[in-house]
């Protein structure tokens, strides 16, 4: 198993929590702060540069303001996408900007056909990595452009048949959801590529930085995914955590 950490992304220079939080009251106040919020809202800013982006969202309750709290979560959305684009334009100039290719092909060199990277990121670098390697990507959606939610039960194999050898595949279990997932108008978890905005009656499938996380990742499909993880965790043969950037630069 691969955790892959904030510093995997990081290494490619999308946003930081702090960058976070400059972007969001830069939008927020542009847009003009809900009139029953303004409280609130101050209460976030006179902490969030001491106690961080989570600690404020918490100390100010800001979680608790519906329409407050989900606009947090499409300009976060918001955010990581556009710096996420520009590692993807990269690795299609060049794979070897992303260094987790090099980690993935490593680890393959075992008898396993079969590896789990577990990440509470958003950013899609892990499924960029495994296409550059050639391996197999299982994410719990089935379909490339329209994808509908599977699971990870029973589990999912790739193989050749021609020639009965399973194929390299990465288990990425998203517990915080991913870029390219969205909650429909009928609460339907789906799986949309290609998409520049948020569509129409969708809403972004990704937990913000609260305490409300614990909350969500208790729906599904993050209530699947995060049951798939602790039973992947018990039963792994061993471990490789990235730490901040340095992993990333030991394999550049």
């Amino acid at each position: 198993m691969l955790v892959v950490g904030s510093g995997a992304s990081a290494a490619h220079s999308l946003p930081t929590m702090g960058q976070l939080a400059d972007y969001l009251i830069e939008k927020i106040e542009a847009d003009g702060v809900p009139a029953d919020a303004e409280d609130v809202w101050a209460r976030f800013k006179e902490v969030v540069f001491e106690q961080g982006l989570e600690q404020a969202i918490d100390e100010a309750l800001l979680w608790r303001h519906e329409k407050l709290y989900n606009t947090l979560r499409l300009l976060t959305w918001e955010c990581v996408r556009g710096p996420e684009e520009i590692v993807r334009s990269l690795a299609t100039a060049d794979k070897a900007h992303i260094p987790l290719c090099k980690l993935i092909t490593y680890l393959f060199r075992s008898h396993h056909r079969k590896i789990s990277i577990v990440t509470t990121n958003y950013d899609r670098i892990p499924e960029y990595a495994v296409d550059c390697v050639d391996a197999c990507a299982w994410t719990g959606f089935h379909g490339s452009y329209f994808g509908r939610w599977l699971g990870f039960s029973p589990p999912l194999e790739f193989w050749r048949s021609n020639k009965r050898v399973q194929q390299n595949t990465v288990e990425i279990l998203k517990v915080h959801g991913s870029l390219d997932w969205f909650m429909n108008s009928a609460k339907q978890p789906v799986r949309l590529i290609g998409i520049d905005k948020v569509p129409v009656d969708h809403s972004a499938l990704i937990v913000p930085p609260s305490l409300r996380k614990s909350e969500e990742v208790l729906m599904a499909p993050l209530r699947d995914i995060l049951a798939h993880t602790d039973y992947t965790l018990s039963n792994a043969n061993g471990f490789f955590a990235s730490v901040m950037a340095l992993t990333m630069n030991i394999f550049r």
